[in-house]
C-alpha cells in the first residue's frame, strides 16, 4: 500500500536529483531532514546515507 506522504517526498528527491536541483546525495538527505514525515518515522535521524544511496541506485 502506498504511503502518499513518503511517495511525494521520494518523488521530489528523485526528480530533483535527476534534474540537477540536488547535486549530491547529501542534499537529498537535507531535503528529507526538512520534512516532518521522515523526522517522525526515523526519530534518531531523518534518513541515513545508506538508505539514500540504496534509493538512488535502484533501477526500479
Amino acid at each position: 500500500m502506498r504511503d502518499e506522504s513518503e511517495t511525494s517526498i521520494v518523488a521530489e528527491a528523485l526528480q530533483g536529483f535527476a534534474s540537477g536541483r540536488f547535486y549530491t546525495q547529501c542534499e537529498v538527505i537535507r531535503l528529507s531532514e526538512s520534512k516532518s514525515y521522515f523526522v517522525n518515522k526515523y526519530p534518531s535521524r531523518a534518513i541515513g546515507f545508506e538508505e539514500i544511496c540504496r534509493m538512488m541506485n535502484r533501477p526500479h
